[in-house]
């Protein structure tokens, strides 16, 4: 005969939630059923109860009695008691201490509740855990609780006092029966199980960044099928697709990847934010896949963008090619919202224009403040061009817009500062290239900025430097000064500093460690301090940001220098996970030497001033925005 037994149907009462994911009704709006074990299923709840409980179970548990005496309290510690025995060496014939402890722990965060059963044996107590949801709890009358547990193998039900009933509780309302975390969060929880899910159908056949044809308002569409009687009676509606049997058609979102569309054979296809698509891979593919039906359909929907060079910018233009009529297809319908110049944005009654929808899904009045916000912040301005006019902008989002670093122009020489304190910015280019130093000069409610630059004569002849005619007028106006040969002496550069600090204070030298070690010598033992300038977004970031702010205040002020200028005009961020920024050489339009020189010389500033620290708190940001002067 077989040893075992067949399980034994359960007997007691079904919980509400129980109930609910029985008859597959959601109890969140987000339309997931959130319970302890779907909730364990996301990876930040299992992640956050293993590390609790483990934490919990690693630690020991001792048993006090609390005794109070001529109104004082004192605690004594029964290291002998039965209890303390059970919690810290042997809870039960099955679990050690730590096993017995997580899963209590476990129970009580996922659940609200823990219970384990005292029973008294012949040799002595033991706690055995039950599962919540074997255990249905009960008020009595005069403060008595009272636990009635099935047994999960045999579904005999039992009922017990509380006196034989160790109950563990998280958070409660009314000290009897706990709240998790689970339920306490159950529909955020609910949106995370979503977002799961979907995004799992989403991406089933892959995805590439910014190149999803299909956006997030698929889910939307099949509502609508779900929400329309007339179509739930003519469509099936599935969880990836809609499809009409009648005609053996079908609606889904698409992959970005022409290897997963070639075939497809569409009727109508959409392609959303072209202008993100690395190139047209996913449009020709739509299109020649729709080659045999001589009624289809292929949309390209999409703003402007920054890659002039991208296969959109190029379907672009052939659109105005058509538009103004120097091109013929009859196959191709153009429709194109967007202002003609950027100078039209002044103009509130031309924004029409970009906007056809103007006061009707596009307020106007948070239109204009996005226009503002743009104007004060330069990182934002393309943004706002683009996608909010329509007008392609060539090239990264530059940092600094010229209308802010030019408003910062104010009349003075270096004359002016002879015996001020100042903080330098040193950076070192390559040895054929422009090396530039800045100097900054706290001045009244102002900082004055006085720069040097330098680069090698050879240069202003080289064929292969796009610079070079620019750099001689700037070398004739004595803006560059040039170094013999065709490479940078640093000689010339430390001569120069050390003629500076002669009338100049200079407090610090910042600069970049690559390459500058006998620059570096060379300085200290001239009795200059000079620190290294990480270049790493830690260091950049807070410096940059409040750069910018600084600039926009006009508390930073240039005397024109024409090739700081150019530099600051060429400087593009780039962004790490973390809303970091730093300057990115290769991505700027061209040479940011100079600028690096700016932040640097400021960023040393910055060192000796405590409320300029590292990063930028909330409270430091505060002060930042409502900064008048130094």
């Amino acid at each position: 005969m077989w040893p075992f037994k067949r399980k034994a149907a359960e007997t007691r009462s079904v919980s509400i939630d129980e109930f609910l994911s029985l008859a597959g009704i959601s109890n969140t709006k987000s339309g997931e059923h959130v319970s302890p074990s779907t909730a364990e299923g996301l990876p930040a709840v299992m992640n956050a109860v293993t590390v609790i409980s483990e934490a919990v179970a690693t630690m020991p548990c001792y048993l006090y009695r609390v005794q109070h005496q001529n109104g004082k309290e004192s605690r004594e510690w029964l290291s002998d008691h039965p209890v303390d025995y059970l919690l810290n060496e042997c809870p039960n014939d099955c679990q050690t201490p730590f096993q017995f402890k997580r899963t209590l722990m476990r129970h009580c965060l996922l659940n609200g509740n823990a219970y384990a059963v005292i029973v008294w044996g012949k040799e002595g107590q033991s706690l055995h855990p039950y599962p919540p949801s074997a255990v249905v709890a009960q008020r009595l009358s005069d403060h008595r609780f009272a636990y009635t547990i099935t047994e999960p193998y045999s579904g005999k039900a039992k009922t017990y006092l509380q006196e034989e009933v160790l109950h563990l509780r998280y958070a409660t309302e009314d000290g009897f029966l706990g709240r998790s975390p689970v339920t306490i969060c159950r529909e955020t929880l609910g949106l995370g199980l979503a977002q799961q899910r979907h995004g799992s159908s989403i991406m089933k056949e892959g995805m590439m960044a910014a190149g999803v044809i299909k956006s997030a308002e698929w889910l939307d569409a099949r509502q609508m099928c779900l929400l329309s009687k007339p179509l739930k009676k003519r469509v099936s509606i599935q969880q990836h697709k809609v499809t009409y049997t009648k005609s053996n058609s079908l609606l889904k979102p698409l992959a970005a990847k022409a290897a997963t569309i070639e075939g497809t054979n569409p009727s109508l296809a959409i392609v959303d934010e072209y202008h993100l698509h690395p190139d047209n891979a996913v449009y020709s593919a739509l299109e020649l896949g729709m080659g045999a039906r001589p009624e289809g359909i292929l949309f390209a929907i999409t703003t402007a963008g920054s890659n002039v060079i991208s296969a959109c910018k190029q379907h672009y233009d052939y659109c105005c090619q058509i538009l103004d009529g120097e091109e013929q297809n009859e196959s191709l319908f153009a429709l194109i919202y967007e202002l003609d110049d950027e100078n039209e944005i002044d103009d509130e009654a031309l924004w029409i224009k970009a906007n056809p929808n103007l006061d009707v899904s596009v307020d106007s009045a948070a239109l204009h403040d996005t226009i503002q916000k743009a104007r004060g912040i330069p990182s934002q301005w393309t943004e706002m061009l683009t996608k909010r006019f329509n007008i392609w902008c060539q090239g990264e989002t530059p940092w600094m817009g010229e209308g802010a670093w030019k408003g910062c122009q104010s009349d003075y020489d270096e004359n002016d500062l002879k015996g001020l304190e100042c903080y330098a910015g040193l950076d070192l280019s390559s040895t054929g290239d422009i090396t530039s130093i800045c100097y900054t000069f706290p001045v009244d409610n102002e900082l004055l900025l006085l720069t040097r630059h330098y680069l090698p004569e050879a240069q202003l002849q080289n064929p292969a430097n796009k610079n070079r005619a620019v750099y001689r007028q700037w070398a004739q106006m004595g803006w560059i000064r040039t170094t013999t040969g065709d490479c940078i002496d640093y000689d010339r550069i430390s001569d120069d500093i050390l003629k500076d600090s002669q009338h100049f204070d200079i407090k610090l030298v910042g600069f970049d460690t690559w390459n500058a070690t006998h620059l570096r010598t060379q300085l200290q033992g001239a009795g200059l301090d000079v620190e290294p300038f990480p270049q790493t977004y830690m260091r950049y970031s807070p410096v940059a940001k409040s750069a910018e702010v600084f600039v926009n205040r006009k508390v930073i002020r240039h005397n024109g220098d024409p090739v700081l200028s150019w530099a600051m005009s060429n400087v593009v961020m780039e962004t790490d996970a973390n809303a970091n920024i730093k300057p990115n050489k290769k991505k700027s339009a061209n040479k940011i030497d100079p600028a690096i020189a700016f932040l640097m010389s400021f960023g040393t500033w910055q060192v000796e001033h405590e409320e300029f620290a590292f990063s930028l708190s909330n409270e430091q940001q505060r002060r930042l925005d409502n900064f008048d002067g130094i």
